[in-house]
């Protein structure tokens, strides 16, 4: 709201200055026709047109270059490449007062490519207090993550404590499902295998992008092997590989495969 007003005043107050210089120039010109009746009406309704303008182009967040982001991903994965054009995105996103969004960012990429410590650091310098509903979901989802992909049970669940009112009335497309992702993800690191269950199922209800729905049908295959259903547990695998268009997922995939072959070979064994 804040920088609503302010892109408002700044707007108005270079308009007005606009128009006056106009009008002055006009006079000391000879340009009779800037000075008709009305004249200086539809002139700073043209300078507040053109200024909004200029000055919302000026103050848009930055658009994270996805595309260029993505060819990195699945060529190279998390590389110094990956980090480098995430740096200046966030760089040139703290310039225009977009320190939140940059932030939480910078830090859920940190922790996807395993820089799980240098992401954490990034999330406490944050004051929660001063996050929005938005981002506050983004933070205490990717604070949980990292918990939970780290295996410490006793962190995720004082995240959760705080995390819970946030992440259970997700209901934006764009985080809705990586927020129920990692409840499931917590769900299993707890031992719940059929409550994490459900939510991995409620997260693809939730029309996911195809490298979450990636995630997901592995984390689906966790459950299966677990529970003793070795070929659903493949059919997830199988599926998973459909969505995995990156690197870092093909690996994590190969790993969940590779798992679920292990588990195969055993019990052929104990059946031989």
């Amino acid at each position: 709201m804040k920088k609503i007003i302010k892109l408002l005043l700044c707007t108005l107050i270079f308009s007005m200055v606009c128009t006056q210089l106009i009008l002055f120039i006009a006079d000391h010109t000879g340009l009779t026709l800037l000075r008709q009746k009305n004249m200086a009406t539809l002139i700073y309704s043209c300078c507040v047109a053109v200024a909004g303008c200029v000055l919302i182009e000026l103050n848009r967040i930055p658009r994270l270059p996805a595309v260029r982001l993505r060819e990195v991903l699945e060529t190279d994965g998390y590389s110094d490449e990956y980090y480098a054009i995430m740096l200046r995105w966030h760089d040139a996103c703290l310039k225009r007062g977009y320190s939140h969004t940059a932030r939480l960012t910078l830090a859920e990429s940190l922790i996807d490519g395993g820089h799980t410590d240098e992401g954490l650091e990034i999330l406490e310098k944050l004051n929660v207090d001063k996050l929005d509903s938005g981002h506050k979901r983004v933070y205490y989802n990717t604070l949980l993550y990292a918990a939970v992909a780290e295996g410490d049970l006793a962190a995720a669940d004082g995240i959760f404590e705080k995390a819970q009112p946030w992440l259970y009335t997700a209901s934006s497309k764009n985080i809705a499902a990586s927020v129920r992702h990692t409840l499931g993800c917590y769900e299993y690191l707890r031992g719940n295998l059929k409550r994490a269950e459900a939510i991995f199922m409620q997260a693809l209800d939730s029309k996911p992008a195809a490298d979450v729905i990636c995630e997901i049908k592995m984390s689906l295959a966790l459950c299966y092997l677990d529970t003793g259903r070795l070929e659903l547990a493949k059919e997830q695998a199988d599926s998973a590989a459909q969505y995995a268009a990156t690197l870092p997922l093909k690996e994590k995939l190969e790993r969940t495969r590779e798992l679920s072959e292990e588990v195969f070979r055993r019990r052929l064994a104990g059946t031989t």
